[in-house]
């Protein structure tokens, strides 16, 4: 029997391929599934491949939901947030509790404390006007672990810069730790979130991104998709 061809193609389709179906389909999908979406874009790929590229990017990237089943794990996250708000009776009749956010006054601008999705989710269709927004670029500098070393002053993905002129400055984020799970995870939050604000957007609305050089690349490319 004549063995499949299997087509040579640029590094990072099969896993742009695999991260595209699962974006589709926010409640997770079988290992086969995948594999069926992934050849109908890219045509005959290995099931070696899917499943490697799945197991070692669990659970940075993706999150097991069942045997032979996953779902990008910021989506499982977000859904188990989700349900875990509401009674079971509300969640079978399709019922969201809007959510209440902390906020408070500062001259004529207001303060809200809040996860900007779940914030976003709020918001009238086309009803900002402008965005201007120095997100977090790693996600994994915030993570309980690293926030541990930076108290301690140990780094991890922290670098602590030496003292200069007797001043002691700030500790900043070296990108260049970021592992390519973590830049995937990075992509995919922020083409979730130019989904997010594209809704809330006025036609015509201006929106800057505070950005770095390492990681501009990534920003731009998941907000133009």
């Amino acid at each position: 029997m004549q063995k499949p061809l299997i087509l040579k193609r640029s590094p990072g389709a099969v896993r742009d391929a695999i991260l595209e179906t699962l974006r589709e389909r926010p409640e997770g999908e079988t290992i086969a599934n995948i594999k069926d979406a992934v050849e109908e874009a890219l045509g005959p790929t290995p099931a070696s491949s899917i499943r490697s590229y799945l197991r070692l990017n669990t659970p940075s990237v993706f999150r097991r939901t069942d045997r032979g089943r996953y779902a990008l794990a910021e989506t499982a996250r977000i859904r188990e947030e989700e349900q875990g708000a509401l009674p079971l009776a509300a969640l079978a009749n399709g019922h969201r509790r809007a959510p209440r956010f902390a906020t408070a006054r500062l001259g004529h601008a207001t303060l809200v404390e809040a996860d900007c999705f779940a914030w976003l989710e709020t918001r009238e269709a086309e009803s900002i006007q402008a965005i201007v927004t120095d997100p977090p670029y790693g996600l994994v500098e915030y993570s309980d672990h690293e926030q541990a070393k930076l108290r301690a002053g140990k780094g991890g993905v922290w670098r602590i810069p030496p003292s200069f002129d007797g001043h002691t400055r700030s500790p900043l984020p070296r990108f260049t730790v970021l592992s390519p799970a973590d830049i995937n995870a990075l992509e995919f939050f922020f083409h979730r979130w130019a989904r997010a604000i594209l809704r809330v957007l006025v036609p015509g609305a201006n929106v800057l991104i505070a950005s770095n050089p390492l990681l501009s690349y990534v920003v731009a490319g998941a907000v133009v998709r």
